[in-house]
């Protein structure tokens, strides 16, 4: 889930109905929400087929989409299939969509040039995705026919063209990569974009072994690059040992998804890098086991040596005057530094936290204000002297910085005389894949390209979720939503009471709306026990709403809203994004599976939107119920009335046409209807 900065719109994915003219309620495809005066609006983002294929191909785990930052449009790949028209190809493509019938095919070769399937991802591009880039192993245009490697490509207005295009014209044969990759990177990952392209889509950054050396390279408006890895006086010369990739050493004590030749700022003004040349003045060639690193100017090309650093880079602020970086001093002694810069490359260092080689050294998360006085770190090293031992697990921590100096970090996760047995997240995209065999389900992984906010732009207020119960009225045992706020501390955003665990996935810069995910029902009228998607409106509580009538055998007694007493009530309620204001049970979905022929029937699949009953019927079939205590999918066995069956033997096949009736416990019945020819056994 993704929010837009003022918290009136977001990206998300669903399993269920959204809205009226919503006709699917297929597992775990994206949407748009929108606020407006009367709420929130949900429409699919995509558009849907009966293909059971596209269905998985295009769901959330599969798609390894980008939003564009004004959320208007979805980028995203198609895995092993085809949207159709004009793409003839069941295989990996990019598209973009602004909703359901305007997908766009990007990754289109030139005219004459034979469709290909290759892996590849959405990088970004213009806050309205009116220009994109993509990365892609496929060759699309005459222009890099000879490339071997994975390229770069930009689409505008319909036509594509090769983005990663050296000064003099050419594609290098040999590929490229966007610099914030590394050959170990994992096409799509968030962090390993490190802001290739830039917040106005207008610079893209990348990396070309040129001659078996591997450059850094800036491309601007698609229509001119620069070399920023040069020798020393001489800008267009490419330094003779290239860029290396610090992380490339073995567990220098960040997390893999830190992994790349360069890192820029939002804006794309600056970008550091390392070598181990003498690329600027006051650098010496690096001695062995010893890196230089250098901080480029995207628009003149000069290269400023900052000798304050000796270890990999975890992060910038957002004009690139603060670097979070891993101090290595020998094989395992690192600590976390934090160093401010001037113009001149001059600066200070300070130790944020010492080494602690006894855990597992890795910090999978890092944000920061955009003028770097306030930090926070999602980190698995023990920061905070308070609580020195977080048995191996994630924590959040924040820290400030007044004068360049850092202050020690606070855990604002951790809890006197406990153990701790999972990580806390800052993000939707989680550093771990189990909760350590608690029996919690994983957290669902939303996006994966995308920097979600869990800091409020002031710094004053962070969002995590953790499994623990850092007050009172969490009493579940599982997951639930926390903000901690200065000079208030933490408060319970969840309610702490439901049987099933609830995340934190993103915020608006102002921190004022909060989105989590749970199946509580904070809305009274929300009894589906199924997963929502909230705006927690901070220094709100929780909204209550007329009780609906009730009518029908599926209608059942009202649930009383849980609110958990450490989150004040306002004005200002929390809403239901994907629940009742626009959520409608689903209908069920019916896809016949031949999973057996006899003489007595067929089976078909039902999946289910929610808890409900599910009655089969038809004028040649023996009507059948199911129940279902939850949101489900199960095979149902087709059994032919005894006139039917003798029709079979005689006829060799026999049509089936079977009525299939879903009434949830809340909310309207719906039905589908299957048609299918059943065949006698030979």
């Amino acid at each position: 889930m993704i929010a837009r900065a003022d918290g009136e719109k977001l990206v998300f994915v669903a399993s269920a109905q959204m809205g009226p003219k919503d006709e699917r309620g297929i597992a775990m495809l994206y949407h748009f929400g929108e606020r407006s005066a009367k709420g929130w609006a949900v429409r699919p983002a995509l558009s849907m087929t009966s293909d059971d294929a596209v269905t998985d191909a295009l769901s959330s785990a599969q798609a390894n989409a980008r939003p564009s930052q004004d959320l208007s449009t979805l980028g995203f790949s198609t895995n092993g299939v085809t949207l159709g028209p004009p793409n003839p190809v069941r295989g990996i493509s990019q598209y973009i969509s602004s909703g359901v019938g305007s997908e766009r095919w990007i990754s289109a070769p030139d005219p004459g040039m034979t469709p290909t399937t290759s892996p590849g991802a959405v990088l970004g591009g213009t806050p309205d995705f009116s220009t994109v880039y993509f990365l892609s192993a496929a060759r699309l245009t005459q222009q890099d026919q000879t490339r071997s490697g994975d390229g770069l490509y930009q689409y505008r207005e319909g036509v594509v063209r090769p983005a990663g295009v050296l000064p003099d014209g050419t594609v290098p044969t040999s590929g490229v990569l966007p610099a914030g990759y590394s050959t170990r990177s994992d096409i799509g990952n968030q962090l390993a974009q490190r802001n290739a392209v830039s917040r106005d889509g207008r610079r893209l950054f990348f990396t070309a072994a040129v001659g078996g050396v591997r450059q850094l390279y800036v491309r601007e408006d698609g229509a001119r690059t620069r070399l920023l890895s040069h020798a020393l006086g001489a800008p267009t010369t490419p330094a003779a040992g290239g860029i290396v990739d610090p992380f490339d050493e073995p567990d220098l004590g960040v997390g893999r998804l830190a992994h790349g030749y360069a890192v820029a700022t939002p804006d794309g003004s600056r970008v550091f890098f390392a070598s181990n040349d003498a690329l600027a003045a006051g650098a010496a060639a690096a001695p062995a086991g010893e890196t230089n690193y250098y901080r480029a100017d995207a628009a003149t090309g000069t290269l400023t040596y900052l000798p304050g650093l000796r270890g990999p880079i975890v992060a910038i602020d957002d004009a690139g005057a603060q670097v979070l970086w891993m101090d290595v001093d020998g094989s395992s002694a690192r600590r976390l530094m934090l160093s401010t810069f001037d113009g001149s490359g001059q600066g200070t260092s300070h130790m944020v936290a010492p080494s602690r080689p006894t855990v597992p050294q890795e910090i999978p998360w890092v944000g920061t204000t955009a003028d770097g006085a306030v930090w926070t770190l999602g980190s698995r090293i023990p920061l905070d002297p308070a609580f020195p031992d977080t048995n191996g697990t994630g924590q959040v921590y924040r820290f400030t910085v007044d004068g360049g100096i850092p202050s020690t970090p606070r855990c604002l996760s951790c809890l006197a005389a406990v153990t701790y047995t999972s990580h806390a997240n800052l993000t939707s995209f989680s550093a771990g894949t189990t909760e350590n065999g608690d029996g919690e389900s994983t957290k669902p992984v939303i996006n994966h390209t995308v920097t979600q906010r869990s800091m409020s732009a002031d710094g004053r207020r962070v969002f995590f979720d953790t499994r623990t119960a850092l007050v009172p009225e969490d009493q579940n045992g599982l997951r639930d939503v926390y903000m901690w706020e200065a000079g208030r501390g933490v408060v319970l955003l969840s309610d702490g009471r439901t049987p099933k665990p609830s995340w934190f996935h993103d915020a608006s810069e102002s921190g004022d709306d909060v989105f989590i995910v749970t199946a509580a029902g904070l809305d009274q009228a929300d009894r589906n026990q199924s997963y929502d998607v909230y705006d927690v409106r901070v220094g709100g509580g929780y909204a209550t709403t007329p009780e609906p009538s009730c009518a029908g055998d599926g209608c059942q007694p009202p649930v009383e809203p849980r609110r958990p007493a450490s989150t004040p009530r306002s004005d200002r309620p929390a809403e239901v994004v994907s629940g009742p204001s626009d959520l409608q049970p689903a209908p069920a979905r019916v896809a016949v599976r031949r999973v057996r022929r006899d003489r007595t029937g067929a089976t078909i699949r039902i999946s289910t939107s929610a808890a409900g009953t599910v009655r089969v019927s038809g004028s040649r079939t023996v009507a059948m119920r199911r129940s279902a205590a939850t949101r489900r999918s199960y095979t149902v066995k087709l059994r032919l009335r005894r006139p039917v069956r003798k029709l079979l033997a005689r006829h060799g096949k026999v049509a089936v046409r079977v009525r299939v009736r879903f009434a949830p416990r809340s909310g309207k019945a719906v039905s589908a209807t299957v048609k299918t020819t059943i065949k006698r056994a030979r």
